[in-house]
């Protein structure tokens, strides 16, 4: 059996707090999907004027996420009431991990295994038992194929480009990048 170092990598808590916040904004999704409509509500975004604040801090999370070797210019932050709950970087160079998992994976638990690289995944109850017992996921894969102003949930696509472009571009003037 492989063992991974994973728990040794710089700012553990930080992702282990990312995680957990992903993990309740996933749980919470779940128990939302059972009560949406055909017609989705859109969320009110909060003001303009304090929006661009919490893409600067995942923007330096993603250039710190280049600088220190983690990962991708990727960063993420996760707001309730105009404060920041969670936080998290692209961290992909989990080679030699493997995982375990009590269900089949989700999309979101899926998609972070493929970045991650993780090289084995072992997963006990099927997509099968899974929907069985109310966690059907089908819907997710529904929305994907549809443009981004006709999804459930509002996307505004391009917001604060320049800081995205900021992060992209440490990105590339990083001589010693990880290669994807």
């Amino acid at each position: 059996m492989k063992h991974c170092t994973c728990n040794s990598l710089p700012d553990a808590g930080r992702r282990s707090f990312f995680a957990s916040a992903a993990s309740a904004v996933a749980a919470a999704g779940v128990i939302a999907t059972s009560a949406m409509a055909a017609e989705p509500a859109r969320a009110q975004p909060a003001p303009l004027g304090g929006q661009r604040k919490f893409m600067e801090e995942a923007a330096r999370l993603a250039i710190e996420s280049v600088e220190k070797g983690w990962g991708g210019p990727f960063g993420a932050v996760i707001t309730r009431d105009g404060e920041i709950i969670g936080r998290g970087q692209n961290r992909v160079l989990l080679k030699g991990c493997e995982i375990y998992i009590t269900g089949a994976p989700c999309a979101m638990c899926m998609s972070a295994i493929y970045w991650s690289r993780i090289d084995h995944v072992y997963f006990a109850s099927t997509l099968t038992d899974t929907s069985a017992i109310g966690f059907d996921d089908a819907y997710q894969y529904e929305d994907f194929a549809k443009p981004w102003d006709k999804r459930r949930i509002a996307v505004s696509e391009a917001f604060e480009r320049d800081l995205g472009l900021k992060a992209f571009k440490a990105w590339t003037d990083k001589k010693d990048r990880h290669q994807y």
